[in-house]
């Protein structure tokens, strides 16, 4: 049979790695967060051991969390037409975004570890015009190719008015992720969710007609 008793300078002195103390009574530690113990097993002699300190999965949950959200790809608009062309008055404008993938971010300590997943769950995009934001159906529906359709898409917008040489409109796509948390121990929750934006500008031009007799 084994005891424990925590270490400290006085009943440790010597030992290589002791990360300086100021309470010559607290339990010592390494550069590495090990806590030292010394163990006497029946009539032996006392040894020292380094052993990392017990950690709750849980308590990695943040440091997975941030990792994921600064790892959420930004939107990557699929749209027509594009915002290097812009548009003109009157013309249907197509909304939709590639598929961002799933995100998935780690953090762990010793043999514990926490995960948070990021998932897509919409996208809305903010035509830049005063009307209200758009949500779309999934990641939305690409202009198809070959077609004429002047008419906006199920995901789409149709702008009045062209915009000023100087001012075009400030277009945002914003996608909304869901965020999952799992631990090495087999826990599991939610996070709720997390947007991720991207704005540019969008212009409107518009097309003369001349009558004629």
């Amino acid at each position: 049979m084994c005891t424990w008793a925590p270490a400290n300078i006085a009943n440790t002195e010597g030992t290589a790695g002791v990360v300086d103390s100021a309470d010559p009574d607290a339990q010592i530690e390494n550069a590495n967060g090990d806590l030292g113990w010394v163990r006497r097993c029946g009539a032996g002699e006392p040894d020292f051991v380094w052993i990392a300190p017990a950690v709750d999965p849980i308590d990695l949950i943040p440091g997975a969390a941030a990792r994921a959200r600064a790892q959420l790809p930004l939107p990557s608009p699929d749209m027509n037409p594009t915002a290097e062309v812009g548009s003109v008055a009157n013309l249907g404008v197509w909304f939709a975004v590639d598929e961002p993938g799933t995100t998935t971010a780690r953090a762990t300590l010793g043999s514990a570890w926490a995960q948070v997943q990021g998932v897509f769950e919409s996208v809305s995009i903010d035509p830049g015009d005063g009307s209200p934001a758009v949500t779309c159906d999934g990641l939305g529906t690409p202009y198809p190719e070959g077609s004429e359709d002047p008419d906006e898409g199920p995901c789409g917008h149709t702008y009045l008015e062209r915009t000023p040489d100087d001012a075009p409109h400030q277009m945002t796509y914003t996608i909304t992720y869901g965020l999952t948390w799992s631990t090495s121990d087999g826990r599991s929750g939610d996070l709720g969710t997390y947007d991720r934006s991207t704005t540019f500008d969008y212009d409107i031009d518009e097309i003369q007609t001349v009558g004629t007799r």
